[in-house]
């Protein structure tokens, strides 16, 4: 690989991107940048220590019979209780758009069908969903994410599943006009003060702020003692989308990245979320998939062309191989999500009537996918995944 990409001339606008309900920041000012370690020209940076930004505390809740040990978690396959009830409200204009679809031609208060899926593993135990659970395997730690769109989506479904009922999305966003995402308060109910939900916007980890896409993410890291990052479904530019971003250059993005933690000093649990195929033609899908698509199985006509979900299994191992080495936690949602083509936007997006727009990367909320990521991060943090 190429040692790493030097930083462009990008508007920087100073004191845009600062935290809402913010704690004090030992950061001078925003104009900052990061300090490499090092360059790291023949491939993933190497770790200096097993376990580094583990989770430090004893299992909580560890299955006593099947425990989710390496990746048996990913072993599965997707079930349907008819007797499943959606856990919280649809809301907002994105994740919330299926759900409008679905009641336009079945009625108000119907229920989606994927809504009744859940992901059950053949070789461990894994515990179902528990607000309760959730907020105690914390110990009392706030938690921030970072990425591209599908965390952000993920960390608002997990805000709907701790009890949020803010349609966040109606004043935050990355588009210009609305501002960085707040800080949400969660699991009141178990704690003196509430937690903290947080996240930025950076679909490539950059330390670069990018007007109106981009956060300075890294420069709040160290006021969250549980972070979670992801980066890999996004192949354009963010400053120019008619560019694409080789998967060379993503590699080199995301040995950055983890340049960038280190030189922050961060010492909390830090957790990689693996990225998964989007399904083509997402609408015609009835039911699960039993098997994952193959390379030749993704058109390579447009839009598809350009999103180029076929380099992505590439691009996980990749960053498996990069954030295990430096000692994370890696939550592996790749098989698990690219099972399920039920539950996508789809023909539902907003601007499918308008402009012909589809979505089969992104899903709505509530629905099968972002609710068992929660899960699974609910079942690592409880020490019931070794991760």
């Amino acid at each position: 690989l190429n040692t790493p990409m030097s930083v462009t001339d990008i508007e920087d606008i100073s004191g845009a991107d600062s935290l809402e309900n913010s704690y004090a920041t030992s950061m001078s000012g925003d104009d900052e940048e990061p300090t490499l370690l090092s360059e790291h020209p023949d491939g993933p940076v190497s770790g200096v220590g097993s376990g580094r930004y583990l989770n430090p505390f004893p299992a909580l809740n560890r299955s006593a019979t099947r425990p989710c040990t390496g990746l048996t978690y990913t072993s599965g396959r997707w079930v349907k209780r008819e007797e499943m009830l959606p856990r919280y409200q649809s809301y907002g204009e994105i994740l919330g758009c299926c759900q409008r679809g679905y009641e336009e031609l079945h009625g108000a208060g119907a229920q989606r069908p994927e809504t009744k899926y859940v992901w059950e593993s053949d070789s461990c135990d894994l515990h179902e969903w528990s607000e309760e659970l959730f907020c105690k395997a914390l110990r009392g730690r706030n938690i921030m994410m970072a990425g591209d769109s599908l965390n952000d989506h993920w960390h608002a479904s997990l805000y709907y599943l701790l009890g949020g009922t803010k349609d966040i999305y109606r004043k935050e966003g990355t588009t210009r006009g609305k501002r960085a995402c707040a800080t949400h308060p969660i699991c009141a109910k178990y704690y003196p003060k509430p937690l903290k939900l947080y996240f930025l916007t950076n679909q490539l980890l950059e330390e670069q702020r990018r007007v109106n896409r981009n956060y300075k993410w890294w420069k709040h890291i160290h006021q969250y003692p549980i972070l979670i990052l992801n980066a890999g479904s996004w192949m354009r530019d963010p400053a120019d989308e008619t560019r694409e971003v080789s998967d060379d250059e993503y590699y080199r993005h995301m040995d950055k990245a983890l340049m960038i933690v280190r030189r922050q000093n961060f010492t909390g649990t830090l957790i990689w979320r693996t990225t998964y195929q989007g399904h083509p033609y997402c609408w015609k899908h009835t039911e699960p998939m039993t098997e994952e698509h193959k390379a030749e199985d993704f058109p390579r006509v447009p839009p598809y062309l350009r999103y180029r979900w076929w380099a992505i299994p590439q691009r996980n191992n990749y960053t498996v191989n990069l954030w295990r080495q430096a000692g994370a936690h890696i939550l592996d949602v790749r098989r698990i999500t690219n099972l399920m083509p039920l539950g996508h936007l789809g023909q539902n997006h907003p601007k499918f009537k308008e402009r012909n727009v589809t979505d089969c990367l992104h899903y709505c909320s509530p629905g099968p996918v972002y609710d068992t990521w929660s899960t699974l991060l609910m079942n690592l943090l409880a020490g019931n995944i070794d991760g």
